[in-house]
Order: C-alpha cells, then structure tokens, then sequence
C-alpha cells in the first residue's frame, strides 16, 4: 500500500512561475502561516534502513521484510519505519512543492483570497494549475490545490487542507488531504496511486501528534496511522489497518492492530494483534530492538517464529493500553 501520491510538484511549481505574479508584499504572508511546513508534519521514526537492510526482501503490500534473527533489523520495527517512511516521503513532496509555490509572489491578490495560477508548463503538458488560499475567518484559512485540463472543463481538486494564522491559538494545527484519482485522472502517465491520504496534526505543544488516514480502493483496504512526538526524541506509533498479509494479495483482509515506542535513543518494542481475514485464530506478538534496531527478544502466541531473547531486555515492559 503506498501512501501518498508523490505529486509532481516540481511541475507544478514550474507551471506556476510562469503566471504573471504580482510583486512580493508583506500582505501576502499571512496567507501561507496556515501552511504546515514539511519538517514539522514528518512521522520521524528514528534510525534508518541499512545498505543491506535495504537490499533484503519484503513482503509485498505491507512489505513487512521478510528474514529476521541473526542480528538483522527487528521485523515490526522495520514495518513502522516502512510506513511512516512512505508517508514521510509523500508530504515531503506535496509540502515541499506547494512552499516552492507560495513563497513566491501570488498571481492575484485580495483582502480574503490569494490565487496562484491558474499557469501551464508547455504544451506538452495535459493540465494546468492554481493554487488558491481564502481567509474564512480571523486568521483561519483553506487551501486548495486544483487541476483543469488543458483542453478546459472542471477544476479538479488534487489537494486541500485547513490550518491557522500565528495570531490564533490553534496555530500549528490543522489537517491537509491529497486525492490521487484526481491527480491521476489530470496526469495519467504520472499518478499511480489511488484514493486519499488525509493528514490531521497538532503541534502546538509536546507530545506533538499526526494522524495519518490511508484510503486507497475498498477492496484494497485501508491504514490509520497515528505518531506521537514526546521528549528528547522518543514516541510512539500506533498503525490500525485492513491489509493482506499473503505475498500474493490474492485472499482475504486481515485486521492489524500494531503499536510500536521507542525511547529517546531508538531501542524500543513492538506489540502487534492479526486477525480475521485467513487467519483461523488471532495472533498476537511482541518485539523488542536495541538502540541500533536489532531484534534483541521476540515471542508470538502461536510460535510462527521461536522465541528469542528474554523480556528483562525490553525498553518498555508490558502492552500499551488499548
């Protein structure tokens, strides 16, 4: 399941710049404080796939990595950084693209509104975009991102999202979504995901938390992904999804339900419920990695794997609350 459709902001932000701009004023900065910025949203799961780590096969779908033991990445581990790592990437370039845009000058300016676009690349290009900003109330904001085709009919939305000005007390709150079927239906040969991905954050204050809902096509199924950000670097990250554990994705969906914590120097544990689906019974198992994210103890309720280690190594003791 990937998670974001990585736009072609790079694009949009070239299809843009060619619009006549207005010059820069400090009027217009107001309309970009509802903007997360892209460092702020990242899900930051600490540490990162080694060259060899990286080269090891996954299962496809959850591309949970399929060797464990021996010293190799901690397998649930791997899972949440798998995730969390994808979605990163995404807002990276969605956040990245639409800050290239807004930090020039808006193509038209207004008390409530600020328009930039509508502008096309070349005429190569099938699609134009605008990416517009209204004010609908004391410093509180909605933003859009819009597709037409170049031929002309609707504007599609292929991003909006919500957030507040710094004069408001929900500054560094607020929530953006990305709809990939009207990003693929403008840009065909480019978009390949399906569904929405909507992003909900607080930041205002730590723990910092982001919610992350993955909805690509039903029959697909579907993720929530929700990190908390604590102090001096450690967190949490709970992962509640409908997905097929079988490589061939070919049968039924299973339930997971997976909550993986760390502590400030990235040793931390896993714990994980499968259900439903193929499986004839539920599945429950514990994980626990070192601060260079080797599995250190594992154990499972139905020995799909033996038991390694023992509990006393764990950062953390006993299952989350439910």
């Amino acid at each position: 399941m990937r998670s974001i459709e990585v736009v072609a902001l790079a694009f949009v932000v070239s299809t843009l710049g060619s619009a006549c701009a207005l010059p820069a004023s400090e009027e217009a900065d107001r309309f970009r404080e509802g903007l997360p910025l892209q460092q702020e949203v990242a899900l930051r799961v600490p540490g990162g796939a080694s060259a060899t780590n990286a080269a090891r096969p996954r299962s496809a779908g959850l591309r949970i990595a399929t060797g464990t033991g021996g010293g190799e990445t901690a397998r649930y581990y791997q899972l949440t950084r798998d995730l969390t790592g994808a979605v990163d990437f995404g807002t990276a370039v969605i956040l990245g693209g639409v800050w290239s845009i807004v930090h020039s000058a808006p193509t038209t300016l207004e008390p409530k509104k600020a328009v930039w676009g509508p502008g096309a690349g070349n005429a190569l290009e099938p699609a134009v975009w605008r990416f517009t900003v209204h004010e609908i109330g004391d410093a509180e904001y909605d933003y859009v991102l819009e597709g037409q085709p170049r031929g002309g009919g609707a504007w599609l939305t292929v991003m909006k999202g919500h957030g507040y000005g710094k004069s408001r007390s929900e500054h560094k709150q607020g929530w953006f979504e990305v709809d990939n079927d009207a990003y693929k239906a403008l840009e065909p040969t480019r978009g390949k995901d399906e569904g929405t991905t909507k992003v909900t954050y607080d930041l205002r204050q730590i723990p910092a938390t982001i919610a992350v809902e993955l909805r690509p096509e039903a029959s697909k199924g579907w993720a929530d992904v929700k990190v908390t950000h604590a102090q001096a670097g450690a967190g949490s990250v709970e992962i509640t999804s409908l997905g097929d554990l079988d490589e061939s994705k070919a049968t039924a969906l299973e339930d997971i339900h997976l909550v993986s914590r760390w502590t400030s120097d990235g040793s931390g544990r896993a714990d994980v419920s499968m259900k439903n689906g193929d499986l004839p019974f539920t599945v429950d198992a514990t994980e626990c990695w070192s601060a260079s994210f080797a599995r250190v103890y594992y154990k499972d309720t139905v020995d799909f794997e033996p038991q390694t280690g023992a509990p006393g190594v764990c950062a953390f003791t006993g299952s989350p609350a439910p």
